[in-house]
């Protein structure tokens, strides 16, 4: 009989989705190739039973990698929808790979939308979700610095012979903080706490993010001039905002670090180091 119910993704013919369908579970590993890196794989090891399995794929990409407890107003960061095309499934076995292709088709009820369609609504779909993963990941990089230097700031300050050091180090922090305030303000809602803040606060650019995400992948069709015309609005919004976290922020974390560094002490990690 079957046993199990999983839910992941195919792959497409450019891309790799090993299983493993032994009776022991083991590390799912990805094919060597160039086809393997597409990001738009996500890679998912199988629980698998002796008998019969079942796999089972909502025909859907991963979606945006948002920061933990994010709250959204009339947004889903659901996946994505795979576009229609040749699609492949490998199976591997004690070594052994067997794969079986499946295709993805249209809509038969709706005669009105072609494949470019769909293909054009799945690459605006990806631009917006890799904007929207990329402003949630300038997100966590403030919030990582914040809690690793004043982390630092406190461990320091149990010992009263580095009172000078704190005073370096403080001193740099306090511009930091404040420009990554800044940021972070800009980028999301601060005082969103629970699912009914939303409406009661304004929406930033990390949360029209997800509100066009949502109108463009939940649609069936090419996407409208407007939603393309909002994208393009979006990015030239928040790109100064980005530039900003890759130039004068880690320019001054790396002015705290070389203070830390002077008295031995560890850095503040960040992508910019």
């Amino acid at each position: 009989g079957e046993e199990g119910l999983k839910e992941g993704s195919f792959a497409n013919v450019d891309e790799t989705e090993e299983v493993d369908d032994s009776a022991e579970e083991k590390d799912t590993t990805a094919d060597d190739s160039d086809e393997s890196e597409d990001p738009n794989l996500e890679e998912e090891d199988l629980e698998v039973e002796r008998g019969m399995n079942r796999f089972v794929w909502d025909m859907r990409y991963p979606g945006p990698d948002v920061a933990p407890n994010s709250q959204f107003s009339l947004a889903n960061t659901g996946g994505m929808n795979a576009p229609p095309g040749s699609y492949t499934l490998r199976v591997e076995v004690d070594g052994e790979t067997q794969a079986v292709s499946a295709a993805v088709g249209l809509d038969p009820r709706i005669k009105s939308v072609t494949e470019t369609d769909m293909v054009a609504q799945f690459e605006l779909t990806r631009q917006v979700r890799d904007r929207l993963t990329e402003v949630h990941s300038a997100i966590k990089e403030i919030r990582s610095i914040r809690e690793q230097t004043e982390g630092i700031i406190t461990m320091l300050k149990e010992d009263d012979s580095n009172e000078q050091l704190v005073e370096r180090v403080d001193s740099l922090w306090q511009s930091l903080a404040k420009d990554l305030k800044e940021v972070e303000e800009a980028l999301i809602q601060t005082r969103n706490e629970s699912g009914q803040d939303p409406i009661n606060f304004p929406s930033m650019l990390d949360d029209q993010l997800a509100y066009l995400y949502s109108h463009v992948t939940s649609s069936y069709g090419r996407p409208t001039q407007g939603a393309i015309q909002r994208f393009q609005d979006l990015t030239e919004l928040t790109q100064p905002i980005l530039d900003r976290m890759s130039g004068t922020i880690h320019v001054q974390v790396t002015a705290i670090n070389r203070v830390l560094r002077e008295a031995g002490v560890g850095p503040v990690v960040s992508k910019g180091r």
